[in-house]
């Protein structure tokens, strides 16, 4: 009886760990959701953004001494607008002389690595940590953090809120309307610069978030971003590139999936580096099983390709 209760509280952990990464997962895919449901291509810059939040968060927390928490909030506010600047600087350039969809992938694949060099050159090729301490909630054997309970309720709060801006707010409908049909929405008077700085600026802050709990369970680097990149982009893909919903329900999907693999790699006594091949593997069978994703099958939501 012993053993079995022992065995069911494992399955229960490897549940939770599967929630606490799904969680992580989609505070760093819903930036890329949202910028491509308005922009149309995907940013291959973004994950470097987990990585730059983590950073600031560790500059105000453990450098300058303000704490975890508002060193977390002053770090998503400069991550967002460092998000903005890049846009403006980058991208809309790039817009405003025609560049064409691939010329923004290349530009987003080679932004993304000059920021990496950056933080490399800045913060060398060591791991950082914060000095924050993290109650445990232990029950039984079961083993919780009250980081683990904030990346889950975190992502959860993300998802309600998000949700509710695009549906109940007058400036939501708009970014809808203008995420839809930009023609349309500009003919009507919005006014389109000030939605897509909103959701550059928005992507930053979740980012930041996202990348500073993911730091706060394990180490800061500057290859963070990379750690997220793969999965990011499977996440986004099976949850139907441009659906908050789909991402969100994606998220814990490939979390739990990857949860599982690693339990099941330690049974076998495999290195747990595969686990990277999880979320390849979802990209790939997305792509030819269901290439509009989730959203197509959970919610009547369109998602645009044009």
């Amino acid at each position: 009886m012993g053993l079995e209760l022992l065995i069911q509280f494992s399955i229960l952990q490897t549940i939770i760990n599967g929630i606490i990464t799904g969680s992580i997962y989609f505070l760093v895919a819903v930036g890329l959701t949202l910028q491509y449901r308005l922009m149309k291509f995907p940013n291959l810059s973004h994950a470097e953004f987990f990585a730059i939040g983590a950073f600031l968060t560790y500059f105000f927390a453990d450098i300058i001494r303000i704490g975890f928490w508002p060193g977390l909030a002053i770090s998503m506010l400069l991550t967002g607008l460092l998000s903005m600047a890049i846009y403006l600087a980058v991208f809309k350039t790039l817009l405003s002389r025609g560049a064409s969809l691939l010329h923004l992938i290349i530009a987003s694949a080679g932004l993304g690595v000059l920021l990496r060099y950056i933080l490399w050159e800045i913060a060398g090729r060591k791991s950082y940590f914060f000095t924050q301490n993290f109650t445990p909630l232990d029950i039984g054997y079961i083993r919780l953090t009250t980081l683990w309970l904030a990346m889950i309720l975190t992502a959860a709060a993300v998802f309600i809120s998000l949700n509710f801006f695009l549906s109940k707010t007058m400036l939501g409908k708009a970014l809808r309307g203008l995420a839809s049909n930009p023609v349309l929405a500009r003919l009507s008077g919005i006014r389109s610069e000030y939605l897509i700085l909103l959701v550059w600026m928005l992507a930053g802050m979740m980012a930041s978030l996202g990348g500073t709990l993911r730091a706060a369970d394990t180490r800061i680097i500057p290859e963070l971003g990379v750690e997220v990149l793969l999965p990011m982009f499977a996440v986004s893909i099976l949850g139907g590139i441009g659906s908050i919903s789909g991402a969100f329900t994606a998220a814990y999907i490939l979390g739990l999936a990857e949860s599982l693999g690693v339990a099941a790699l330690s049974a076998l006594g495999l290195s747990t580096e595969y686990k990277v091949l999880i979320s390849f593997v979802a990209l790939v069978v997305t792509i030819i099983a269901l290439p509009t994703g989730l959203s197509s099958v959970i919610s009547k939501e369109k998602v645009r390709y044009d």
